[in-house]
């Protein structure tokens, strides 16, 4: 189970806008792009970069896989994968990304960012088809049922504490 456990907030400084890797925080005035509109690391206030052709295609790359949270071993599978499919690669790359379980979570509002709503796909909170799965990265098809798990109902509205 790899992923990027670093700070988020500067890539998307890095990226130059807004990733939302941080849920709500990112629509707050204290998210790093409101305060820091400039990439990280020592040169960033001092040097803007031009890009052109490979640099172009580089960032939009690590964009796609920042916004995922995948990494590069796994998103050279999805592009093969749609690479070997009819169509456009681009157009069919973006489409297996976005089925992915825990994209599906976030995109159905369970979950305020992606790294959360893997969290929650981890710990075992959703059943597909009656039938428990903790992958994230669980590829679900057309017609596929998404339900939250009984056990699991009992959601804690956020900053409360349960009573005892």
């Amino acid at each position: 189970m790899a992923r990027y456990i670093g700070p988020v907030c500067r890539l998307c400084r890095r990226e130059a806008m807004k990733l939302f890797l941080k849920g709500e925080r990112c629509y707050t005035e204290k998210c790093a792009i409101e305060k820091r509109n400039f990439p990280p690391g020592q040169h960033g206030k001092t040097r803007k970069a031009k890009l052109a052709g490979y640099g172009l295609q580089l960032r939009e790359k690590q964009k796609v896989k920042r916004i995922y949270g995948v990494l590069e071993d796994q998103f050279r599978r999805y592009f093969e994968a749609a690479e070997r499919t009819r169509g456009i690669t681009g157009a069919t790359l973006l489409q297996l990304l976005e089925r992915r379980l825990d994209n599906v979570v976030y995109r159905l509002g369970l979950a305020t960012s992606r790294p959360q709503a893997r969290q929650l796909v981890r710990h075992g909170h959703f059943l597909v088809n009656g039938k428990k799965v903790d992958i994230p990265s669980y590829s679900l098809k057309e017609g596929d049922v998404l339900t939250c798990s009984a056990e699991r109902r009992r959601v804690r509205p956020s900053g409360t504490r349960w009573r005892k």
